[in-house]
């Protein structure tokens, strides 16, 4: 502190004024020996001022003298070769096996000094980053790509995707950030394919089916149809799964079926599992549809015309595909056509289903009554079926499926079915007695294998009433 006096007129008293000059020593470390500029703009500033005064872009340090030192921020690149140089010190510096935290800390680094990683350097910290499972890692640094609103190239979005395999929701959602950042590139189609497949399979393992999950599910079908692709089959099964899980209204799972499924545009799978989850969700479908829970069908919000054309044409799929309907599927389309009085499609309908899947023994009985009460189901029934008779029909069903009118103890209500079934049989038989007596023995004989003989017992004393 230095004093300068000056000598004031009043009362012959000196006043002092004090002035303090800028000192380096009043400074915190951190501040005195700290760089801001690279070398060159220091050698071209002029300096004015004694040796203890502080300046900017002073270089003195003293690390022998003190361990309170900060490392000097690094300089910005500016030119070309120096930029392409570090860049590629950092794709050599990752062939030896760095941590996710080095890579990231190098990047960081990388990125203020104006040398911003490769595409090589990105793609080769995503491989590391998938070796060491950290995909918290990778997240951070695709964040770290959005955040610089830089181009991303299509093999780092795939290395991403591949890393993110086990989780292809959180990998749909960075696909949708992706969009319109790969310059004059676009998202293949072949990986909205993959996500959607893996989407797919994710959704047979959730208990509980989101609101989320089914919109990116739904947004990336949509995604793939926008390419003018055909969707996988498997794909869109298990979308139909979800809609029906998840609480959705009937119609839209419906539209599904009729644009994606019936039309016949997509690629058909021949393999065994996808023919079952075909068959689990048409047979799903059918049972919600034709109100086998509650029998109500006012839920499916269609008229009864709609709802029996839509039947009609599952029906017919499912045949031409050689999907077989469950049998609890089976048994709610006859119930709904007999509810409907539809009797002429009834026996269509039994007829076709019976080739794939084995009735249930109620099913049997409705379409036995039929024929034997009204006499023009008989003639619809000649002109479906041709030469071949009910009772041959009936014959060809207990020998194709073993399992048909095979009675359990438990089960009172099959074996009162069971006996009904017999009855009528020899009803049929009775009033036609002159065209189908040829069948007596071998439906007798069928009946006694098969169901107890109480029912089998049926079938003789109808024809002598």
């Amino acid at each position: 502190m230095e004093h300068i006096g000056g000598d004031w007129a009043e009362r012959d008293d000196t006043k002092y004024i004090s002035e303090q000059r800028p000192d380096c020593l009043t400074l915190p470390v951190s501040c005195r020996y700290r760089s801001f500029s690279s070398h060159l703009e220091a050698s071209q500033v002029r300096y004015y001022g004694s040796e203890h005064d502080f300046f900017v872009c002073k270089r003195k340090r003293f690390e022998e003298a003190t361990q309170d030192v900060e490392v000097p921020v690094s300089p910005v690149y500016t030119d070309a070769f120096k930029i392409a140089q570090h860049q590629y010190e950092t794709f050599r510096w990752m062939n030896a096996n760095r941590t996710a935290e080095e890579i990231l800390v190098r990047f960081s680094t990388d990125k203020k000094q104006g040398a911003r990683p490769t595409i090589a350097a990105l793609n080769c910290a995503i491989r590391l980053f998938r070796q060491q499972k950290r995909v918290d890692a990778m997240l951070e640094l695709a964040e770290g790509l959005l955040m610089d609103e830089r181009t991303i190239s299509v093999s780092t979005v795939q290395e991403m995707m591949t890393t993110l395999a086990d989780d292809p929701l959180r990998a749909a959602q960075l696909l949708f950030l992706f969009q319109g950042r790969m310059g004059y590139f676009t998202i293949p189609t072949h990986l909205w394919s993959t996500i959607a497949s893996l989407l797919a399979k994710k959704s047979y393992d959730l208990s509980l089916i989101t609101d989320e999950f089914l919109w990116i599910f739904e947004n990336v079908l949509e995604i793939v149809r926008s390419y003018g692709d055909s969707l996988d089959e498997t794909a869109l099964i298990a979308f139909g799964r979800c809609l029906l899980a998840s609480g959705q209204p009937l119609t839209s799972a419906i539209r599904l079926v009729q644009d994606e499924l019936l039309s016949g545009r997509n690629m058909v799978s021949r393999d065994g599992p996808s023919n079952y989850l075909l068959s689990a969700f048409l047979s799903d479908l059918l049972i919600v549809l034709c109100g086998c829970e509650d029998g109500d069908t006012s839920k499916a919000a269609m008229s009864a015309t709609d709802l029996l054309n839509f039947t009609s044409d599952v029906i017919k799929f499912s045949y031409a595909r050689k999907v077989a309907i469950t049998s609890r599927g089976f048994d709610t389309v006859i119930r709904l056509l007999d509810s409907r009085t539809c009797y002429h499609k009834m026996c269509v309908a039994f007829g076709a289903m019976s080739v794939l899947t084995t009735p249930t023994t109620v099913s049997l009985l409705r379409v036995l009554e039929v024929v034997r009460r009204f006499p023009t189901v008989t003639d619809a029934w000649q002109s479906i079926y041709g030469t071949v008779d009910v009772c041959c029909f009936v014959i060809w069903c207990l020998s194709k499926h073993k399992t048909l009118l095979s009675v359990s103890s438990q089960m009172e209500e099959e074996e009162l079915a069971s006996m009904e079934v017999g009855a009528c049989l020899g009803q049929l038989i009775a009033s036609r007695l002159d065209t189908e007596q040829r069948y007596l023995y071998e439906l007798f004989m069928l009946l006694l294998a098969r169901t107890s003989a109480c029912a089998a017992h049926c079938f003789p004393t109808s024809l002598l009433i």
